[in-house]
């Protein structure tokens, strides 16, 4: 009796196990086919000992999206919508903004100085003016001529990102004045320093070295801009997390080339300076109007800081990105969010709450003027 009663209760649990096996078999089965034909995929993660988390994740869908469908516009508050594909498209590489705002003199040096870029790849090329300056001269306006070419060599470092391997602290302006009776002429040209072997920066010591380098970093470019696709608003997000995802802020201060193009592609430890021009480099390729912006901004202890940022014109108006602060260091095993992210991220007038803007880009040089963020009185 004991026995058969045994069976009894043996068989009945049994039965259930295999019916309760076989109704989870339908529902996942439910559950793939209705993945297959809603265009959903559904991830499976954490190990047996854990809670089972479904995730369901758009397949073929344009639109950006993070952890549980919240799209990222949550997280920016500027009025542009990433969905939005009628926004205002300028294409327009703005690598003249700060020409722009040179006076004659120093729109030519700038002008003689891009022409000859090529030249300048030798290290040792002799830029020269000739007669340009000569009446200028003659009625005495010497130090007008070295604000000039002050002006014109700032704005060039900040246009120009091209032509980030030169280092203008290494070339000077020199005047040679040649006087035969009562007739005087002035000879104006720019070299290296007596004292240099050259006028790069740190880490090039020849133009096949640096023609190297060039390509290597034009081929990075290619690559990277070749993944990008959609509006200029999409791209300028797609190129603000990429910089993101493969950058780290050099918190030594000490790396070589931490503040160019150098330190982005080959090295990928750089300061703000160097956020800001590959942000810059990167948009130029996409012909999506972007300059660099300099001045101070309080961090998150309150403490006021030398910063570099980037304004980006977004649907016929200026924005701000900081990349940089988007990028924060992050202490212990902390991760970054999604709020963090894109904190700083083609903001409006408010991004100047904790960034203030100083248009004088070198020590006790001219003063440029940046244009105004959108809703900005």
């Amino acid at each position: 009796m004991v026995k058969k009663r045994f069976k009894s209760v043996f068989k009945y649990l049994f039965e259930s196990i295999v019916i309760f096996l076989i109704i989870a078999l339908i529902i996942l089965f439910g559950a793939f086919v209705i993945s297959y034909y809603m265009g959903i995929e559904i991830s499976f993660e954490g190990n047996i000992s854990d809670q089972i988390e479904l995730k369901v994740y758009k397949k073929d869908s344009n639109k950006v999206e993070v952890e549980n469908d919240e799209p990222i516009d949550i997280y920016i508050n500027n009025d542009l919508s990433i969905d939005d594909e009628d926004l205002i498209e300028n294409k327009r590489t703005e690598n003249d903004y700060f020409y722009s705002q040179l006076d004659d003199y120093g729109k030519i040096i700038y002008d003689k100085l891009v022409r000859n870029s090529e030249n300048l790849k030798s290290g040792n090329y002799v830029v020269n003016f000739n007669n340009d300056f000569s009446e200028m001269l003659l009625n005495g306006e010497d130090e007008k001529l070295k604000t000039s070419y002050k002006n014109a060599v700032d704005c060039i470092r900040y246009d120009r990102m091209d032509m980030f391997y030169i280092d203008f602290t290494k070339m000077y302006l020199k005047i040679e004045k040649t006087t035969r009776g009562n007739d005087v002429s002035y000879n104006v040209y720019i070299e290296k320093g007596d004292d240099e072997n050259n006028y790069f920066i740190e880490g090039i010591e020849s133009q096949e070295q640096l023609e190297g380098i060039l390509n290597q970093i034009e081929e990075k470019k290619k690559e990277i801009l070749n993944n990008v696709s959609g509006t200029n608003y999409q791209k300028t997000l797609q190129i603000h997390d990429f910089l993101i995802d493969n950058l780290a802020y050099d918190e030594t201060y000490s790396r070589a080339n931490n503040d160019n193009l150098i330190g982005v592609f080959y090295d990928g430890n750089v300061v703000c300076e160097g956020y800001a021009k590959a942000f810059k480099y990167l948009l130029d390729g996409l012909e999506i109007p972007c300059i660099l912006v300099i001045g101070d901004a309080v961090n998150s202890v309150g403490t006021s800081e030398k910063h570099m940022w980037n304004y980006v014109k977004i649907n016929d108006e200026w924005y701000a990105v900081d990349v940089t602060w988007d990028d924060p260091i992050l202490v212990g095993a902390a991760t970054l969010s999604d709020e963090s992210r894109y904190r700083y991220f083609c903001r409006k007038s408010d991004f100047k709450n904790n960034h203030f803007s100083d248009g004088v880009i070198s020590v006790n040089g001219t003063e440029f003027m940046y244009p105004k963020l959108v809703d900005e009185q």
